[in-house]
């Protein structure tokens, strides 16, 4: 696995795609890739990350099947990039959100944080509306957490999207 690992090493345009391609046409690199974007081994594991979500079209039934993995390693994420990767990855697959307590906590608590980059907000507002569609009883939690990004958003874009998010979660 160290060589894979080293693949992820590489920063650039080219190798991202030379990857996806990879993961896309070896199974057994999917999985591995899957392994590495799990793990806390940065930079790496933010790359394995974003090129996991890019392959997220062939892999949709993998990952959905392995979605307890995703959930358990959640909390431990430290690096926003793979944060961000990982809840692109949730909104796009059907998942039990009963199951999805730590990640849901995790989003709710990087709303607060003002070190935070507003796209990784932004995404943790839409898997947040995602589960209330789900779990109608959370949309006023919820509201509450967007409620507050919209004054403390340091862009004009992530006060739009957030308050658009809140009208979601409003009906």
């Amino acid at each position: 696995m160290e060589t894979t690992q080293e693949e992820f090493k590489i920063a650039s345009k080219a190798e991202n795609d030379r990857l996806v391609a990879k993961i896309l046409a070896d199974k057994e690199f999917f999985y591995t890739t899957f392994d590495i974007a799990l793990s806390l081994d940065y930079p790496v594991a933010w790359r394995a990350s974003w090129c996991l979500h890019k392959a997220l079209p062939k892999y949709k039934a993998e990952i959905i099947s392995d979605v307890d993995r995703i959930f358990k390693a959640f909390p431990s994420f430290t690096h926003h990039g793979q944060i961000a990767s990982f809840i692109r990855i949730l909104k796009s697959i059907d998942f039990d959100p009963e199951n999805a307590g730590n990640v849901i906590d995790c989003c709710l608590k990087l709303l607060r944080e003002d070190k935070i980059p507003d796209y990784v907000k932004f995404y943790s507002m839409e898997l947040l509306v995602k589960v209330a569609q789900k779990i109608p009883e959370l949309k006023s939690e919820f509201a509450y957490f967007i409620e507050d990004v919209i004054p403390t958003g340091r862009t004009y874009m992530i006060k739009v999207k957030a308050k658009k998010l809140l009208e979601q979660l409003r009906q």
